[in-house]
């Protein structure tokens, strides 16, 4: 191949690197930067009181199998009822804690990442309370009065400055719990009504640094349960209603957790509720499955609070103590509530598929543009044909071996922290360029139509999950793991096109010092 040509084909590689780049930042910004296009200014009737107080425990960060091991949760489902929540997406705390008191899934309420974001725009209980004169406390980290600013009248903020664990100690985190803990009791003991808030966030600190399956992660869990102890016998009057939950669990991955992914471990947390206005059923952990979308609801229903009006949950009325008049109207209140949402959102379903409809032309225009150019591709290889099916086999072994080898996975919880999100997607561009080089050695005389080619590959796997599922965040999330691949195979497709390029540059310095010696 001529200089000038080669540089042609060198051009068309890095721009489609850069465009793979662009394309996978703008689809990552339409999450992160997401703004909820949603309000609502409806003045739903509020209802009769079932408690005087209501209590919402977040446990950030606890598994369901970690809270087995929690008495104070089984002492609680002993007099109420224990099960399971499924958590919206991305299974992240911010989100999640947004989630619990509007009622609606992030794409609604806005707050998409633990990352910079708007209040949300939506009714949510602290709105509500604060309509109607109910008292609201909250004793936790920060996010709960950025997310909710001059909503909540009595806070009480712990900054979480509990980074990575350089030595594998659990100690510090156990005395920060401790002192957390000493100052949130006799906060929450001074609010004597209405709804309160109180997050355990040291598990979470645990599950990063340790891993959901440690021994230290379940001793801070057991720290957290003797608080949460602590919490319940400071404020069970008779008068009193606990709920209490997790925002996410935690993945183990060789000896570190993370969240934010579909993995079950994550995406299904403990719930209990009991106390007034609950019926004392006794029902053991895992007898309710609910969603993060039916807590607010249920705590409205408690507090005798309008329902949230975006709200996509509804009350779990079967575990409330209510006579058939107060049900009725419950029912009533909910079924309106359910009818200005339906009115208010898009649905699911059917904007999925009108969107899908709206991908095809362009996701077949891309996907036969990609097929013409790894098609050129394979048959411009100075190679023998066995020589070109073992450089395309070599780069997807390769790749998957480093790709296990640095701890990736096609899932956001094995990012860790959300700080290492960059150093994550560096170490999968690192793998693809190292594959691509194992790659070229078969075919050396043509390493930039390999890149070409490998490009192809995985821009034509990019599109068809565009088609699909959407890369972009349009009017709901789309297919979580499906779209953080793609982000991944854009990364790749950049680290090919460079890779290729210094490949051919090496080659061609080398071959130009051999005519010259």
């Amino acid at each position: 191949m001529t200089p000038k040509k080669s540089g042609k084909l060198a051009a068309v590689l890095l721009a489609l690197g850069v465009t793979a780049v662009v394309v996978a930042d703008s689809a990552w910004k339409t999450v992160s930067q997401h703004r909820s296009p949603y309000h609502s200014s409806a003045n739903l009737p509020g209802g009769e009181p079932l408690t005087r107080r209501a209590v919402l425990i977040v446990l950030d960060g606890v598994r369901v199998d970690a809270a087995r091991d929690m008495r104070s949760l089984q002492e609680l489902e002993r007099r109420g009822f224990g099960g399971t929540l499924t958590t919206i997406l991305p299974s992240l705390s911010r989100p999640a804690r947004a989630t619990l008191v509007t009622g609606a899934r992030p794409e609604v309420h806005g707050v998409m990442t633990n990352g910079a974001h708007q209040p949300p725009p939506i009714p949510s209980l602290f709105s509500a309370a604060r309509a109607t004169g109910v008292h609201t406390a909250v004793a936790g980290d920060s996010s709960w009065a950025r997310a909710f600013p001059d909503q909540i009248d009595a806070v009480q903020e712990f900054d979480k400055e509990l980074h990575a664990s350089p030595t594998r100690d659990a100690g510090p985190i156990l005395e920060w719990q401790k002192q957390v803990c000493d100052a949130m009791v006799p906060f929450l003991q001074q609010q004597s009504s209405g709804l309160l808030v109180a997050g355990v966030t040291a598990p979470d600190a645990a599950g990063h640094d340790f891993g959901g399956r440690s021994e230290l992660y379940a001793e801070v869990v057991q720290a957290a349960d003797a608080c949460v102890s602590r919490i319940i016998g400071a404020l069970d009057d008779g008068e009193t209603t606990f709920l209490i939950t997790s925002d996410h669990g935690h993945i183990d991955h060789r000896g570190q957790g993370g969240h934010g992914g579909t993995e079950p471990e994550v995406t299904t947390v403990p719930f209990v509720l009991a106390g007034k206005g609950v019926h004392s059923g006794g029902q053991p952990l895992d007898a309710v499955q609910a969603s993060q979308l039916d807590v607010a609801p249920t705590l409205a229903a408690l507090l005798g609070l309008p329902l949230p009006a975006l709200a996509e949950g509804r009350p779990l009325e079967l575990l409330l103590d209510l006579t058939d008049q107060q049900n009725a109207e419950l029912r009533a209140r909910s079924d309106q509530q359910q009818a200005l949402m339906r009115q208010l959102l898009p649905d699911p379903g059917s904007t999925a598929a009108s969107e899908r409809i709206g991908r095809l032309t362009v996701s077949s225009t891309i996907a036969m543009a990609l097929l013409g150019m790894a098609g050129l591709a394979l048959f411009r290889i100075d190679a023998p044909w066995m020589r070109r099916l073992l450089a395309v086999l070599t780069f997807l072994l390769v790749y998957a071996a480093l790709f296990w080898a640095l701890g990736l996975q096609y899932s956001l919880s094995a990012v860790v922290r959300e700080e290492y999100l960059n150093s994550f997607f560096l170490r999968n561009a690192a793998a693809a360029a190292v594959a691509f080089v194992a790659a070229a050695l078969w075919t050396p005389r043509s390493p930039l139509w390999l890149g070409l080619l490998l490009q192809g590959l995985l821009g034509l796997r990019v599109a068809r999950t565009y088609y699909r599922f959407g890369l972009f965040l349009e009017t709901y999330l789309p297919n979580l793991d499906a779209s953080f691949r793609s982000y991944l195979d854009l990364l790749a497709m950049a680290a090919i096109g460079a890779a290729a390029c210094l490949f051919a540059l090496t080659l061609r310095l080398r071959a130009g010092r051999t005519r010259v010696s």
